[in-house]
């Protein structure tokens, strides 16, 4: 169960990060075989800058379509047996298809490449000595960092020990998926950069849905316990920031429309409070000191309500994105739909997260998308 739950956090973190250079599926069914692959990613749009900004995830993705199966703790030799079954099942099933347009195209099936057939990337926590000779594992060096173990060349595989990668900027996305020390020497990492780094602003989101999933699960295990606990420092920082961008939005917002207001009140009362001592003192006179007097007073009570319009308004915007994001790492980009997240703007933010976390799409959409 543990695998399971761990599974899903890390997938939504890892497809947050490399969705922006290719495409990434979870769960990915392997036809004609009763197995699903964690991940399975295709680049796409890959760029010298992106790499660099992931890393060690860059450089994974830049080699090639790819499976990546987190585990929280060290698999067991069948586990990875597992994945590699997953693998090859891939393989037979891109092979099947390709044979297959071939045949409708009328043109000479071919095999597949080897270059072009997906790789296989077990992230682990840790991996003993033992399991890596199992596997006749090895480093290589220069090329890939310390921890990363690559099986025989026909195996396409590689097992990364999350523990022994070097403590250096480009691994340091991989490192936020270790455990104890490892994941928290990560975090810190990360909250050491420049507040305004887009970088650091995605990865805390992400980290933070990730940590509002678990928080809201009940009967929660050690190693969530745990999570939780690291996830904690990031969080408390991510809420803090939107907490503090929301307000400067709202306040921006509230002066622009106090302005507008007081503009229009005082115009309006000045007009009144003018003609009234015009007609008494002369129309000159009563127009000047009225329009004076209701400017002030209509600025003053439109910067007021201005005010405490923005900051109403900019803590519902930042519920709206918060709702927004959850949507999207559960059920992806398409399904963030005005009426569902109008709906569940409704209920309070320890309601509709709570929600997002354990209903599934069919539910959601039955529930809220009509």
């Amino acid at each position: 169960m543990t695998r399971i739950k761990h599974d899903q956090y890390a997938k939504q973190f890892l497809a947050g990060l490399l969705e922006q250079i290719g495409q990434v599926v979870t769960n990915q069914e392997i036809s004609g075989e009763p197995l699903h692959a964690d991940l399975y990613f295709v680049p796409q749009h890959v760029t010298e800058a992106k790499i660099k900004t992931l890393g060690l995830l860059g450089q994974m993705a830049n080699s090639g379509a790819c499976l990546l199966e987190p585990f929280r703790s060290q698999p067991t030799n069948g586990e990875i047996r597992t994945c590699l079954q997953k693998l090859f099942a891939l393989h037979n099933q891109l092979q099947r298809q390709q044979y297959k347009r071939a045949k409708q195209d009328d043109t000479q099936p071919k095999s597949i490449e080897e270059e072009e057939l997906p790789h296989l990337w077990v992230l682990a926590t840790s991996a003993s000595d033992r399991l890596l000779n199992d596997f006749k594992a090895i480093l290589k060096e220069p090329h890939w960092c310390k921890g990363i173990y690559f099986c025989g060349n026909g195996f396409k595989t590689a097992i990364i020990s999350i523990n022994r990668l070097p403590i250096i900027p480009e691994t340091l996305f991989i490192r936020l998926l270790g455990k104890g020390k490892t994941q928290q020497q990560a975090i810190d990492e990360i909250l050491a950069f420049p507040k305004d780094d887009i970088i650091r602003t995605e990865v805390t989101e992400l980290l933070s849905i990730w940590r509002i999933s678990i928080e809201s699960k009940s009967g929660k295990t050690k190693e969530e316990e745990e999570i939780l606990m690291n996830l904690s420092p990031i969080y408390q920082k991510w809420r803090e920031e939107n907490l503090e961008k929301a307000m400067q939005q709202g306040m921006q917002q509230g002066m622009q429309q106090g302005m507008q207001q007081g503009m229009q009140q005082g115009m309006q009362q000045g007009m009144q409070q003018g003609m009234q001592q015009g007609m008494q003192q002369g129309m000159q006179q009563g127009m000047q000191q009225g329009m004076q007097q209701g400017v002030q007073q209509g600025m003053q009570q439109g910067v007021q309500q201005g005010i405490q319009q923005g900051v109403q308004q900019g803590s519902l915007e930042m519920q709206r994105t918060f709702i927004e994001n959850l949507i999207s790492a559960r059920f992806g980009k398409e399904e963030i739909r005005p009426q569902i997240v109008n709906s569940l703007l409704q209920l309070s933010p320890e309601e509709s997260s709570r929600l997002l976390i354990q209903i599934s799409r069919e539910e959601l959409l039955a529930k809220f998308g009509h």
